[in-house]
């Protein structure tokens, strides 16, 4: 995503042809240029997933992402996320859009939170310091942007201890009457795993699922 986005927004290219650009979303048609975007199919259900990586860890990528500018995006009618956002919806046309953000409000992460989400699904590992933060930016999504906020506790430790954590943080929280906390409990199987899904971890990632379906 970020080769995808630099290039649009510092290269000169042809918008209606493609030409000068060396990434596409999807490889719509054969050329030479290279798609960002990869499926996964679960072999049960057949549903598909379309997962587009951030980029690839090296020289070129920590450099194009200092260059790339998240002020375009607020302020340019044609900036590079309006093309990626227009190109997924008549290539991919996805039900339900997860944008993995930085944490916090600054740069990329506050623009996914303040312009880009619809919902935001606030992930903190229960203690003192995080829910701090977390409410935080919770008062600034309502008085900035309105969306809603979700809670996932995760990775919370398993038996009695996760239980008097889980307990301690709660009224940390400040919850209002409508917000719904998903708890993520610590499972060696995921942490190990190399194949997904890790049935033993599904329950709690079935309710966040589901959460997510309904919003």
């Amino acid at each position: 995503l970020v080769d995808y986005l630099w290039e649009r927004q510092v290269r000169p290219f042809d918008p209606k042809t493609g030409e000068g650009l060396e990434t596409c979303l999807v490889n719509v048609h054969a050329g030479q240029q290279k798609a960002i975007s990869y499926l996964v199919e679960d072999p049960v259900s057949r549903a598909q997933i379309s997962v587009i990586p951030a980029g690839k860890a090296g020289e070129n990528y920590v450099r194009r992402l200092n260059t790339l500018s998240y002020r375009d995006v607020a302020t340019r009618p044609d900036d590079a996320w309006s093309l990626f956002e227009r190109e997924l919806m008549e290539q991919v046309a996805p039900d339900v859009l997860l944008i993995d953000a930085r944490t916090g409000l600054g740069d990329w992460g506050g623009l996914s939170l303040l312009r880009l989400a619809d919902e935001a699904f606030l992930v903190l590992y229960p203690s003192e310091q995080n829910t701090e933060g977390f409410r935080f930016v919770r008062k600034t999504l309502r008085e900035v942007s309105g969306i809603n906020s979700h809670i996932v506790l995760s990775p919370v430790p398993e038996g009695e201890i996760g239980k008097a954590v889980v307990a301690r943080t709660l009224p940390q929280l400040e919850l209002e009457e409508d917000e719904q906390v998903v708890e993520i409990s610590y499972n060696p199987a995921i942490a190990s795993a190399s194949t997904y899904p890790v049935e033993a971890a599904m329950q709690n990632y079935s309710r966040l699922a589901g959460l997510i379906q309904e919003t």
